[in-house]
């Protein structure tokens, strides 16, 4: 007869390891390494979970940001001084925990190959340690790798910090062989990227590209999904679009291209048809000489058109907002 398990037994725990860092892989890297706290059984377990996810919003507070001092009135101004003092000092550490948490997830000596990597920066100051953290990271061959420059508040401005494999490896272009998923935000890349994409990335399959600045043009043998958009930037003072261009988009140069989402993008003025291309959804084209583009996704079985202020002939198979 079974035994019944009594109440309140850890039974997570008896998992095998296995099963463990697939828990673990659903979790932030910080949150996964907190989990050491829970019993000597989960000590040393987040440090060969195959999925990692460094995110310095995690070090960041919104109360933070929000303690702010107001502009002193008079006879105010040690108040205030004394304010965002504490304030800063509060960021720098956070800033030095964040550093020393990426440095220890990701150690030099790291070797066991990712499932996934993904960074995240929220700071300008830390571009020279984001090299470091991209360069360990591109170490352990990810099959899925995202690198995101994102901002404090809603209301800044982009900065962009250039990419490329050669230079984010170490030379190393061996290194991206098992890359099938590649997400990039708020970076510029060179043309040497472009090259790269299509000589050194055998198996990739899913391209997404987010405010970042491109003007080369994108070719791969292997690429099926390819997402672009660039950025609205909106406050209670002012509205304000950046588009992205993103060079020339040749279907010969795409050909196992499947699905294709286009979001405040400058669209290329081709008619070269994409045969290929099953789903297409194409949001605020930044000028209205785009039906000739359009012409190139006759064969979608399904294509999405919002906020355009040109007229568009709808068929049973076209969506248009």
């Amino acid at each position: 007869m079974e035994t019944v398990p009594a109440a309140g037994r850890d039974r997570l725990s008896h998992l095998p390891d296995c099963l463990l860092h697939i828990v673990l892989s659903s979790l932030r890297s910080r949150q996964a390494v907190q989990t050491c706290l829970l019993s000597r059984r989960w000590r040393h377990l987040w440090r060969l979970v195959p999925c990692l996810d460094v995110d310095q919003r995690d070090f960041l507070l919104s109360v933070d940001r929000d303690r702010e001092p107001d502009f002193p009135g008079r006879g105010a101004s040690d108040v205030y001084k004394k304010a965002r003092k504490e304030r800063l000092d509060t960021e720098m550490k956070r800033r030095r925990s964040f550093e020393d948490f990426a440095d220890s997830v990701l150690p030099l000596n790291g070797t066991w190959p990712l499932d996934a990597y993904r960074l995240h920066v929220s700071e300008r100051d830390l571009r020279e340690a984001s090299s470091r953290w991209i360069r360990r990271g591109l170490a352990r061959r990810p099959v899925e790798l995202s690198v995101a420059y994102g901002y404090v508040t809603h209301h800044e401005y982009p900065w962009h910090y250039s990419f490329d494999f050669i230079s984010a490896g170490g030379g190393a272009l061996h290194l991206t062989s098992r890359l099938r998923k590649l997400h990039l935000s708020g970076l510029t890349l060179s043309r040497k990227f472009a090259e790269e994409l299509r000589s050194e990335c055998p198996v990739l399959e899913d391209l997404k590209l987010v405010d970042c600045e491109h003007d080369h043009p994108i070719a791969s043998l292997t690429l099926k999904r390819l997402h672009i958009e660039g950025r609205y930037h909106s406050d209670s003072y002012s509205y304000s679009y950046s588009y992205r261009s993103f060079g020339s988009l040749d279907p010969i140069a795409v050909p196992a291209l499947v699905s294709l989402n286009l979001h405040m993008v400058c669209l290329p003025d081709s008619e070269d048809e994409f045969q290929s291309v099953a789903v297409a959804s194409i949001t605020y084209p930044c000028y209205d000489a785009s039906n000739r583009f359009l012409k190139s996704l006759r064969k979608a079985s399904v294509l999405e058109l919002r906020s355009f202020t040109t007229t568009v002939r709808q068929s049973s198979r076209t969506s248009c907002n």
